[in-house]
């Protein structure tokens, strides 16, 4: 776990057990990159973040805090983008 500071507000980022650690700091720094429209988010809510290499699926969990669980790392060869007239790019 740990705990980003976005201007006056904590941000607490958990990562599921099986995520290496050089990646749970990658996607720590583009939650600082991202800045105040993380807090746009509301409880229970899933996003996927994409970073150069990896995309990743972040939830915002329904607590008191601010708690941010990246939940899946996945690498951009494994992600396909679906345009309006269902072609797969």
């Amino acid at each position: 776990m740990r705990k980003i500071k976005l201007g006056n507000k904590d941000v607490f980022v958990t990562c599921h057990r099986k995520i290496e650690h050089i990646k749970f700091n990658k996607i720590c720094d583009l939650i600082l990159q991202l800045g105040h429209n993380i807090f746009h988010l509301e409880k229970s809510s899933v996003i996927i973040v994409q970073g150069n290499e990896e995309n990743y699926v972040v939830e915002r969990m329904n607590t008191d805090t601010y708690t941010l669980h990246v939940h899946y790392v996945i690498p951009k060869q494994k992600v396909y983008k679906i345009t309006e007239n269902q072609t797969i790019s």
